[in-house]
């Protein structure tokens, strides 16, 4: 078959050679659902008109809000923001797995879905929107200053920052911490025994 599936969650995901994917399934379906929770605390103190996305589904209405995923592999954290958000878009630099991505939106029943290949710091400069929250998911290598400048440019209400490597997410929360305060952090044991751990970091945009 040109493609591996894979079930995560309520998800089914088609997975193109080459394509990233978690191997603790268990502990990965954990995150899928404590990232689902935290975005219901984003968005259920919101005055705004666009918190009712919480209790409409996934509605195609242009007064939702939106949300980015960058690093968003074949859709993992992104396919959860969907039923929650009127767009969702996915920034990839591994085209196998923007390849994928693709084709599990259309499996899983998205429409208000869109991925797009490339480096992740040209494709968020450039691209349009006003996104109420992004979720962050980079490699062991963490964000790029570039990337974080952009980011407190873009005065995103909400970021969901998913990390590998505590050193390098010490790090960016450091240079984040210059607009956004830290709500809330959970360490998973995505790799047992061995050192490693994932992190789920929830950070709220400062007023003013």
């Amino acid at each position: 078959e040109a493609f591996l599936r894979e079930e995560l969650g309520d998800f089914k995901y088609d997975l193109a050679p080459g394509a990233f994917f978690q191997t603790n399934i268990g502990v990965a379906e954990l995150l899928q659902k404590m990232l689902v929770e935290l975005i219901g605390k984003c968005l259920e103190n919101e005055a705004d008109a666009s918190s009712s996305v919480l209790s409409g589904g996934a509605a195609e209405s242009a007064a939702q809000p939106e949300a980015w995923d960058l690093y968003s592999g074949v859709g993992a954290l992104t396919f959860p923001l969907a039923p929650l958000f009127g767009k969702v878009a996915g920034f990839e630099l591994s085209s196998a797995a923007v390849q994928s991505a693709k084709r599990n939106a259309g499996l899983n029943g998205f429409s208000n879905c869109r991925f797009e290949a490339g480096d992740v710091r040209k494709l968020v400069r450039r691209f349009s929107g006003a996104p109420k929250l992004v979720v962050l998911d980079p490699p062991r290598a963490g964000l790029a200053g570039e990337l974080v400048k952009t980011l407190l440019l873009k005065k995103v209400p909400w970021l969901i920052y998913v990390s590998c490597n505590p050193h390098t997410l010490a790090r960016d929360l450091g240079l984040l911490s210059e607009k956004y305060e830290l709500k809330r952090v959970q360490g998973l044991d995505m790799f047992p025994h061995t050192h490693h751990l994932e992190t789920l970091v929830l950070l709220k945009r400062r007023s003013g």
